[in-house]
This record gives structure tokens, C-alpha cells and sequence, in this order.
């Protein structure tokens, strides 16, 4: 899929200007046919389903009577709608994750619309909803326009300056005074120095000296007040930062996994670093100087309007066609920049992907392959920079010729009234330099308000949805820590989906009694890991409950529960640092015995010590590279360490050789003494001492029992027993 590119859209003005005025069913559409995401929109009405193009174009139609029904193809991370009509079946468009809920009223009820059986639910929550508000976000809209408008956006945004008042306070006088200066030096040195300096008359006639004194102590006035804004806007500049940061990585880490799952890396990335950046920049340095510049134009228009009222309402007869066309081009340029927006951040994303997958690309040979992917999203890259460009290179032209047409006038008017006796040269002198000093901050807070206002803004959201978000799994108020856990699992009619329209888990039952091995078989994407997934709470079941000690989980402190529930993936994870830190990452107050004790039941120990420099060897990102065996043996470490009563291992010996896994089962066996273990695999054989095991197929639970018993009762257990076996013989024979 490429890039996403959400932009305003109002499906009620799409279906007027496609000239629907009255009550239908419409579905907006993100992703094309090409998986790129454009706005498309399918619609029923009379008996007809349409499917038009953002240009507002019917693309497909079809007669409801040719129609049999629709259906759905679940992919990775997005679907299809399959419309099955008299003669052939066709896919009739994709659909992002976000957006299943809608698809999956819009298959199982287009049919009954068309034929007139069914009026459209307007009132039902099909899509999204506003995590903060709790309504649904609509259509099109990429987010809560109810919790983040522009305007409350704006005023939040300004709400961080109240944390640095004094220093705020002390940077807008400096740049007053400075910016006061400033306007003194062009305007009164020149009526000065033309009126009093070399006029005979004047007070101060041929002291050019003294002229040049004090013009350069206006100067040395003005560079004292850069520096006195300089180390005060270093200070508060590096505390903002900080503490913005740091409240958007500490609130990302509050958010559950869900929330992450369908993000990528690079996008995650922009959020904390370059977006905050963007919002840092404009509190730091656009909205002091705004303040400024509002005060600027205000008294240089007053000083103007006092030396030449005429002079200084003709040359404001430009302001008014200069902003009339930004108006009518903001639009475009937000557009613009919008667009310019997500290609960077499609490229940062692909690059962080490539990066992180690369030894994928170099065992496949995939190096043109991401080389010419990197070309063709640097390639629409540069054409929204372009456009971009191209926009600001137009309109800001237009607006300096427009405004440099007022000034010709007003120096041809100008020049008249000088001739005419009515003002003189030093005074109309000072009033061109008022025109400059106003005309520069209008220019200013023009492209602040109509162009870089809506980078900020964006930037802006998308922070404030991470501080704003709210996890999908709560611990209640007064949640509860049980004394002296006993380690007995229950699920109690359990059912889950990541997604409304695929269902994962379907009333599922099981118990798992304390301090026993028990074991989860079934095919890939059955829900086996999702199971252990619910225990641990990284998801919350739709429907039943989860039990510890005949508890509800819910009820449990996440404390409680985390210590007390260790996964221990197939996908093994190390963060950069020492082999020490990595195994204590989860008990921080660890000693270097407990560390080594750990090590050594799940046989890491033996490896560890023949590394570099040991158990303080860096690993991880510009460390030493371990092998998939070896980075699970320390994972395990790490669980068996955190000590808790109820260990997960999820294909955890998968990435092993025989003899180690061996021993990986004798630290089980010993584990396995006082806590409750338990395995998924689907190398059968590691689970021949297990207590009790069920196996899992379409998204229930089909058989239970001893190992013995379901190979007794012949049944889809013994098949997968079988089929084991029978690879077996046949490496056996190839040997």
C-alpha cells in the first residue's frame, strides 16, 4: 500500500455536487484499486450501486437486480469487498482496518438496501470512535473534528506558555524594545538626519559626528537587547523542549498495544521528534513574535496615519487584495503542504521498515527492488515539494507585486505633494520607511496565519492525540494483588476479534489447574498466541472472562498481573545494552548471582561467558549480533528471573537445536515443580510432558484432554500427530 493522504472531505457536499439531494446509503472509500489511498465513494440509490471518483465520476455502476451478494477477503492489514454478481464475482474495492466496521455492516446488509428490504442505520457506530469524546468520527475525517478544531487546537497549544509566564513576559519587552529600536533607527535617524542634521536650519546642522554616535549607540542598544533574548530564549527553549518531548513519550507508553499495532515505526517517530519539533518551534518563536509584530503594525500605522492620513490610507489600499488572494489560496496551500506532509512521511516510514528488515533484503536479493521503492516515493516526494514550491513561488510574487504597484503610487503621490511645498524630502523620507517597516511583519503574519499556521496545527493534533489517547485496556480504581496466588487459569466463555469483521476466538472454555504443564495445539492463525495474549492483558476479551485463582483479571493490578505472568515469544526482543541489563530488564534490582542463576537454567550461561566481555557484553542496535538461538535462551533468562507463578512459552524453543531445547525442557521440568506452565508449539514432541493440552480450530476449542487421550480418540490431534511423524520417516529416508 502506498502512502495515506487524508484530506478534508464532507461526503454530504460530495453527494450534492454529484447532484444527491435526498436520503441514501453511502460508504466513503480510502484505498483505490491500486491499494493507494484516494477518496472514492460507493452509494445506493434507487436500486443502484454506484461507485464514483473524487472528481465526483461514476467509475462502476450496477443494477441491484444483477447483484447476488457481497463478500469479504480478510488480508493482512487491510480487506477487499468481493461483489458476487449473475455471471462472474469481481473485487468492487479495498478497505483500511479502520474502517472494517463499516464494510462489515456494508456486506451483510448492501444486499437487503438495494432490494428495498433494509433502511440504512444512520444512528449506529459502524467506524471509529473519538477515544476522548466517545463519538464516532465521520466519515472522511481522518480525526475528531469535536475535540481537535483548529481553534481549540490553537488554544491548547497556547495554554503551554503558562508554565513559562516570566520568561514569555521578559521575551516579548525584549522584543519590543528591540523591535522599537529597530523602527527608531530607519525612521527617526533619517528625519533626523535630513531635517536637523544637514538641513542649515536644523538644530543640529553639520554635527554629522554626533549623528554617527548616537546612531551607533542605538545600534549597540539593539545588539544588547539580541543578546539579553538570546541566552533567555536558550533556557526556556531547552526546558520546553524537554518537557514537551517527554510528555509525549510518557504518554505513549501509557497507550495499550493496540494502539501500536498498526502504526509504523518511522510515523511513530515523526510524532515525538519532528512534530514536536514543529510545535516547539512555533510556542518558542512564532508567537512571540506575533505578539511583537501585532504591537509593530499597530503603532507604525498610527505614527503613519499622524505624519499623512492621505499618504497612509492610499498605501493600504493593496492590504485588502493581498489578503483576498490568500484567502482564495490557502485552500491549495494547505493542500499542498498537506500532501508534501505524508510522502515525507511515507519515505521516513519505508526507510525505517528497509532498515529494520534488512537482512530480509539481503537474503532475497532486494536491494533494487527497495532502491527503485525509494525512487518512486522520493519521486512523488519531490512532486508535492514542487507543487508546493511552485504555489508559494506564484502567490507570494503576486502579493510583493501588488505591493510594490501601492508603493510606486505612493511615491508618485508622494513626490507631488513634495513639489507642491506640502510636506518636505526628510519627512516623506521617513514615511517610505514607516511603508517598509509596516509592509515586512504584514508580509510576516501572513504566511504564518495562512501558511505555516496549518503545518503547526497538524503537528499540533497529532501530539496531542498520543497525550489525549486513552488505552483500550484499563486497570480498574481499586484493583486487587492476591496474597498467595495458587496459579489456576480459567477461560469462561471466551470470544475476541482484532476486528469486527474477523472473529478470532469464539466461546472458548478451558482450565488450566495450578502448578501443571499444560499445553495449546492447533494450525497457524487459529488464536492460540492471541489466547495468551488476553491472559496477559495486552487485549481485553469482548465477550466472557479471564480468571486467575478464580479472579478476574480485569479486577488484578497490572502490577500484579505482569509479575505474575511471563510471556516468553517466538519473537524475542533486546534492547541496546549489556547482556546483564537485558536479563534484568524486567527485576532491575537483580544481583549478579540471581542473573547468573537465571542464565544458567535456561542454558545461556555457557554461551554468555564465552562472549567478549562476558555478562557486560553490548548487544542489541551497535552491539554483537547473537543468533536466534541465542537471543531466546536470553529471553527466557529474562522470564525466569521475574520469577512468576504462571510462565508463557509461546514457541519459544522454536529458533533451537535439539540438545538445546533438551535442556531448555529439563529447566522447564524444574520450573515446572511450583508454577504453572504454558506451551504452545507446533513441534508436537515438545509437548509429551504435559499434563493436559487443548486444540484449538476455528476459533474454538475442539478437543482436550491427555496426550494419550486425544491420540486415542483419533481425532484432529492424532491427524497432526501423524503428519509429524510421517516427516520424520521421511528425513529419516532422505538420510
Amino acid at each position: 500500500m502506498k502512502a495515506k493522504e487524508t484530506n478534508k472531505f464532507d461526503i454530504k457536499e460530495f453527494l450534492l455536487a454529484c447532484n444527491i439531494n435526498h436520503e441514501v446509503y453511502s460508504l466513503v472509500i480510502e484505498l483505490d484499486n491500486n491499494l493507494e489511498y484516494k477518496k472514492q465513494v460507493l452509494v445506493i440509490d434507487d436500486g443502484k450501486l454506484y461507485k464514483y471518483n473524487e472528481n465526483h465520476e461514476i467509475i462502476e455502476q450496477y443494477d441491484g437486480s444483477d447483484i447476488v451478494s457481497f463478500s469479504n477477503d480478510f488480508l493482512v492489514d487491510f480487506g477487499k469487498v468481493i461483489i458476487n454478481l449473475k455471471d462472474k464475482s469481481k473485487t468492487l474495492c479495498y478497505f483500511s482496518k479502520n474502517q472494517s466496521g463499516k464494510f462489515d455492516y456494508f456486506i451483510n446488509n448492501a444486499k437487503a438496501i438495494l432490494d428495498g428490504n433494509k433502511k440504512y442505520d444512520e444512528h449506529k457506530h459502524f467506524g471509529r470512535i473519538c477515544p476522548k469524546c466517545k463519538k464516532e468520527i465521520p466519515q472522511g475525517k481522518d480525526f475528531c473534528e469535536n475535540c481537535y478544531s483548529k481553534k481549540g487546537t490553537l488554544f491548547r497549544l497556547l495554554s503551554y506558555i503558562k508554565s513559562y509566564k516570566l520568561a514569555f513576559l521578559s521575551i516579548i519587552m525584549i522584543l519590543i524594545l528591540s523591535s522599537a529600536v529597530g523602527v527608531l533607527l530607519p525612521i527617526y535617524t533619517r528625519k533626523f538626519l535630513y531635517n536637523e542634521v544637514l538641513e542649515q536650519n536644523g538644530v543640529w546642522y553639520g554635527k554629522i559626528l554626533l549623528f554617527a554616535t548616537f546612531y551607533l549607540l542605538l545600534h549597540i542598544l539593539g545588539i544588547l537587547f539580541d543578546i539579553a533574548y538570546g541566552r533567555i530564549i536558550a533556557k526556556t527553549s531547552a526546558k520546553l523542549c524537554f518537557n514537551l518531548k517527554n510528555e509525549v513519550f510518557a504518554s505513549m507508553q501509557k497507550l495499550s498495544y493496540k494502539f501500536f499495532e498498526d502504526k509504523q515505526t518511522g510515523s511513530l517517530m515523526n510524532r515525538v521528534v519532528w512534530d514536536v519539533n514543529m510545535v516547539f518551534y512555533a510556542i518558542i518563536d512564532d508567537v512571540p513574535y506575533i505578539a511583537v509584530n501585532l504591537m509593530k503594525i499597530i503603532g507604525i500605522s498610527g505614527y503613519l496615519l499622524i505624519t499623512n492620513y492621505k499618504l497612509t490610507l492610499l498605501s493600504l489600499v493593496a492590504l485588502p487584495i493581498a489578503l483576498f488572494i490568500f484567502v482564495k489560496v490557502t485552500p491549495k496551500l494547505r493542500n499542498a503542504w498537506h500532501q508534501n506532509f505524508v510522502r515525507d512521511n511515507a519515505l521516513s516510514n519505508m526507510v525505517s521498515d528497509t532498515l529494520e528488515g534488512f537482512r530480509v533484503v539481503k537474503v532475497f536479493s532486494g536491494q533494487q527492488k527497495e532502491v527503485n521503492k525509494f525512487d518512486n516515493l522520493a519521486t512523488k516526494n519531490m512532486k508535492a515539494l514542487n507543487h508546493q514550491r511552485l504555489l508559494n513561488a506564484i502567490v507570494y510574487p503576486s502579493v510583493r507585486f501588488i505591493i510594490a504597484t501601492s508603493s510606486l503610487i505612493i511615491w508618485g503621490y508622494g513626490g507631488y505633494v513634495v513639489i507642491k511645498g506640502e510636506m518636505n524630502f526628510g519627512d516623506f523620507s521617513t514615511f517610505i520607511a514607516g511603508i517598509e517597516l509596516l509592509f515586512t511583519p504584514l508580509e510576516w503574519m501572513c504566511q504564518i496565519l495562512f501558511n505555516h499556521s496549518v503545518r503547526v496545527l497538524t503537528s499540533a493534533r497529532r501530539i496531542f492525540e498520543i497525550i489525549d489517547g486513552i488505552p483500550d485496556v484499563n486497570e480498574i480504581k481499586n484493583p486487587v494483588s492476591l496474597a498467595n496466588i495458587q496459579g489456576k487459569v480459567t477461560f469462561e466463555h471466551v470470544s475476541f476479534s482484532y476486528e469486527p469483521i474477523n472473529p478470532v476466538l469464539q466461546d472458548v472454555s478451558f482450565e488450566i489447574k495450578p502448578n501443571s504443564k499444560f499445553g495449546i495445539v492447533g494450525k497457524t492463525g487459529t488464536g492460540k498466541t492471541t489466547l495468551m495474549n488476553l491472559l496477559s492483558r495486552l487485549y481485553d476479551v469482548n465477550d466472557g472472562a479471564i480468571k486467575i485463582d478464580d479472579v478476574n483479571i480485569k479486577d488484578l493490578s497490572f502490577e500484579f498481573l505482569h509479575k505474575n505472568v511471563a510471556m516468553i515469544s517466538q519473537d524475542t526482543y533486546l534492547f541496546k545494552g549489556s547482556v546483564f541489563d537485558n536479563i534484568r530488564y524486567g527485576k532491575e534490582d537483580a544481583t549478579y548471582d540471581e542473573v547468573i542463576n537465571a542464565a544458567k537454567l535456561a542454558s545461556a550461561h555457557e554461551f554468555v561467558v564465552k562472549l567478549q566481555d562476558g555478562y557486560d557484553t553490548i548487544i542489541g542496535e551497535g552491539g554483537i549480533s547473537l543468533s536466534g538461538g541465542e537471543r531466546q535462551r536470553l529471553s527466557i533468562a529474562r522470564a525466569i528471573l521475574l520469577n512468576s507463578k504462571i510462565i508463557i512459552f509461546d514457541e519459544a524453543t522454536s529458533a533451537m537445536d535439539s540438545i538445546t531445547e533438551h535442556k531448555i525442557q529439563q529447566a522447564i521440568e524444574k520450573l515446572g515443580k511450583d508454577k504453572t506452565i504454558i506451551m504452545i508449539a507446533h513441534r508436537l514432541s515438545t509437548l509429551k510432558d504435559v499434563d493436559n493440552l487443548i486444540v484449538i480450530e476455528d476459533h474454538k476449542v475442539v478437543e482436550s484432554g491427555t496426550m494419550d487421550e486425544l491420540i486415542a480418540k483419533d481425532g484432529l490431534f492424532a491427524k497432526l500427530i501423524k503428519i509429524q511423524q510421517e516427516g520424520l520417516q521421511h528425513i529419516s529416508i532422505g538420510e
